[in-house]
């Protein structure tokens, strides 16, 4: 094991086989180290104090280093093992660069195989011992052989590569780094969450038709047997049965609701795509819709809006709520979404709903948390793209809101009498909806289809909404020409945004899609290059690279962290004292000018500002005033 040998002019291809994938770094135990250097070779060896030596040494003497998702993961495990590696390393993490290639694809390594190599999948089989070693060897080979196709692929586009250097890398450390932090979900919000939503449940009960309602019947299950029980036979049992009762809940039952909606109410018959009746969300929203007397319709929605709460309040194997703070620490995806923008797993907080988010506090006693979202984001660049001064200009005014002032044009009402409702059939619900649909090219034939709206009025409503923005539908036809095309062009399929990442538009019906990549992938590289500007410390980032990236650079004043990042926001913690200085630096970084978004309108680049908040927990935030 003293002895590995390898040759450093060729880049060499790393993988970690550990006890976990999980966060936190701790608690990650390696067991296999695979290596390879040539295609079609590779070393498996086993994990322990013998083999520290010459994995150091082949770790600081490697310049290119080679490996699926090894700069979020694979690197992090190894430094905290203690490992260091050479000064000049160049990561390439296939991964991440396939990501940037073609990002409508998936990305994991068995798709890379069959896309770059000729090897034989792989990725669903594996085993044990030395089959796991097999296994370990095939994943640094394959990792090895795509990587050989794959990264001149990616050099040749040099917008895709410096991308790639100086946000993608640093990217995948500060999802790692958020992921560490994780979130903290505290007992008692959970159990009061939980009291609220069983009493919202029951009083919902009342409504419901009695065949729908919940109730209690009894059953039998089967314990251990007593020592000494005997059975009829006289000999001993293993086993007894005793009586028990269940609950039971046909309102949750999809037949059972189907049989009172089809066969006892009347409506309609609808299938699903098996073939079976119908009765999930879509078809509950437009019947809910139709026929809004029906209180049993309302009912169901809201029970089952209500039962998947309490998958947020967790309790132990008893059934008792939990009495200790958790950690709960979520997989952040650099590479999870077309447009670049982040995506989570484990769990996925960036569909949490408002009423759940109460459950995260602060990790620490003394603490805060604290919040910084864009404003309006996407239809400040949408505005931007399109070249519309007025429409920007209005974003300046205080307190301005798109949707409330599109709501009071529709609807010919005053500005400040507008209520924000965002029910879909309320006038503010439904001016927003049709403001976010038609900003992407989405039709009134598709909105009313989404809706459940009277489909002359929603195409009334986009045809008054084209009128009050003929600078947005100038700039969607130009995008639709050039990028999917029309008669007699097939277009370029292909589009670049302001800071050189690429979408892809190849499938039919593109257009709404490359309308909205520019604004989307946009809002996702500004907030990427923020978050470097405040954590390239935290995640031990050369400070020249990040100024080859971004213009105001200021250190997240310690002990503050950011705890996740979801969609235009970052959520983060700190002591209450330190929440001003923290919120301080938070603006003046995520609110710079970025210079590749300079126009006529915006010579020194545009900036978006900022809504900061603070709170004791995540649900319950307020805007800090400076």
């Amino acid at each position: 094991m003293s002895k590995i040998y390898f040759d450093p002019a060729r880049p060499l291809s790393l993988d970690l086989e550990t006890n976990t994938a999980d966060w936190p770094v701790e608690r990650i135990e390696v067991r296999l180290v695979g290596l390879g250097n040539r295609p079609c070779e590779a070393a498996c060896f086993q994990y322990n104090e013998a083999l520290r030596p010459a994995l150091a040494r082949v770790l600081r003497e490697a310049r290119v280093l080679v490996g699926q998702n090894i700069a979020a993961f694979d690197q992090l495990v190894l430094e905290e093992q203690g490992f260091e590696f050479h000064p000049d390393l160049e990561l390439r993490d296939i991964m991440l660069a396939h990501h940037l290639l073609w990002p409508t694809l998936p990305h994991d390594l068995g798709t890379l195989g069959r896309q770059y190599t000729s090897k034989p999948y792989w990725k669903d089989w594996r085993g044990s011992g030395d089959l796991e070693e097999l296994y370990c060897c095939r994943d640094v080979d394959g990792a090895l052989q795509i990587h050989d196709k794959l990264w001149p692929e990616l050099a040749r586009d040099t917008r895709l590569l410096r991308l790639y250097r100086l946000i993608q890398l640093p990217l995948a450390r500060m999802c790692a780094h958020m992921s560490q932090n994780g979130i903290t979900r505290d007992p008692a919000q959970m159990q009061r969450l939980r009291e609220r939503t069983q009493a919202a449940m029951e009083a919902e009960e009342a409504n419901l038709p009695s065949v729908l309602r919940t109730f209690v019947k009894p059953t039998r299950r089967r314990e251990p047997a007593p020592a000494g029980t005997l059975g009829k036979s006289g000999k001993p049992l293993k086993f007894i049965m005793v009586d028990d009762s269940e609950t039971v809940r046909p309102w949750a039952s999809a037949p059972q609701v189907a049989a009172w909606l089809y066969d006892t109410q009347g409506y309609p018959e609808e299938l699903t795509a098996k073939g079976s009746r119908a009765s999930g969300k879509v078809v509950l929203d437009k019947l809910a819709h139709r026929h809004p007397e029906d209180r049993g319709l309302g009912a169901i929605r809201k029970l089952r809006t209500l039962a998947s709460r309490l998958n947020y309040c967790p309790t132990d194997e008893g059934g008792n709520p939990l009495t200790h703070a958790e950690t709960l620490h979520p997989s952040f995806l650099p590479h999870g979404t077309n447009t670049g923008r982040l995506a989570s797993s484990g769990p996925n907080i960036q569909n949490w709903e408002e009423d759940v988010r109460c459950i995260v506090v602060p990790s620490q006693p003394g603490w805060v948390l604290w919040s910084a979202d864009y404003s309006q984001i996407e239809p400040r660049l949408t505005a931007w793209f399109s070249e519309d001064a007025e429409r920007a200009a209005r974003y300046d005014q205080p307190g301005f809101n798109e949707h409330k002032f599109v709501c009071a044009l529709f609807f010919k009402l005053p500005y400040e009498a507008v209520v924000k409702d965002n029910s879909k059939d309320a006038p503010y619900g439904k001016a927003k909806r049709i403001n976010n649909g038609a900003n992407y090219l989405l039709g009134a034939r598709t909105m009313a289809k989404m809706n459940d709206w009277d489909l002359a009025e929603t195409q009334r409503l986009c045809n008054t909404w084209k009128r009050l923005m003929p600078k947005a539908v100038e700039w969607q036809q130009r995008v639709v020409a050039e990028v999917v095309g029309g008669p007699g062009s097939r277009g370029t399929k292909m589009l670049y945004n302001p800071f050189g990442r690429r979408g892809l538009f190849y499938a039919p019906g593109s257009g709404p899609a490359a309308v909205a990549y520019n604004p989307q992938s946009t809002a996702a590289d500004i907030i990427f290059r923020a978050m470097l500007g405040l954590l390239y410390e935290r995640i031990r980032w050369p400070r020249a690279k990040v100024a080859e990236a971004v213009r105001v650079i200021r250190p997240l004043p310690r002990p503050a962290r950011v705890i996740a990042q979801v969609h235009d926001q970052l959520l983060g913690e700190c002591p209450r004292e330190a929440l001003a200085d923290v919120l301080g630096t938070v603006r003046e970084v995520m609110t710079q000018p970025w210079p590749e978004l300079s126009s006529a309108q915006t010579p020194n680049g545009l900036a978006i500002p900022v809504s900061p908040e603070w709170g004791e927990t995540w649900g319950d935030m307020e805007a800090y005033k400076f």
